[in-house]
């Protein structure tokens, strides 16, 4: 499925033209548990170790460039990566404790008006990724990411394109679910 992704020409990065992505991503909001392999499509251990070392080490490439504006498709591949790496808790823990992740976030801006949906999408796939452990509800409540979903909601809600809204939507109640269980 083709799909435009726009940017603000007044946007801190220099004015990203509109650009035609090809939309590699599917939001899931069914939470299953990594080890579970009856979709066939669970990469192994070893290979969300190499993720995860891959993902590390250029989230610190882009921070040590200082790239204030890294390419919309590298930020989109990070955001996917992330994406597959935090459904394992191990690697997910160790991204939260180098602090990979809230890197990756600042980097990515998804709470920016001008920030592509794609991104915003990603992003909110990646925190629904997170959901699927009680560490990452955890870290989500701290660093009150659930907000930053609420300003995407807020910001797409007159929107013709109503797939941010709704997967934010989906989002804050999964998490909130997961939140009043906790309690």
């Amino acid at each position: 499925m083709e799909v435009a992704s726009y940017s603000s020409p007044t946007s801190s990065c220099g004015g990203l033209q509109p650009q035609k992505t090809r939309n590699t991503f599917k939001i899931q909001m069914e939470h299953k548990h990594p080890s579970d392999s009856s979709t066939g499509n669970n990469p192994s251990l070893t290979h969300i170790e190499k993720y995860e070392k891959y993902l590390t080490e250029s989230v610190q490439a882009l921070k040590r460039k200082k790239l204030d504006c890294p390419k919309q498709k590298q930020i989109i591949f990070l955001l996917d990566l992330a994406n597959l790496v935090v459904k394992n808790e191990s690697s997910f823990n160790n991204l939260k404790s180098d602090t990979v992740l809230q890197e990756l976030i600042l980097i990515s801006n998804p709470t920016l008006l001008e920030t592509a949906e794609e991104v915003k999408l990603l992003f909110l796939a990646m925190l629904n990724s997170v959901l699927v452990h009680p560490s990452g509800v955890a870290w989500m409540s701290d660093k009150n990411y659930w907000l930053d979903v609420y300003s995407i909601i807020l910001q797409h809600q007159h929107a013709e394109n109503e797939e941010v809204v709704k997967a934010g939507l989906l989002l804050v109640l999964v998490f909130w679910q997961h939140s009043w269980i906790k309690q």
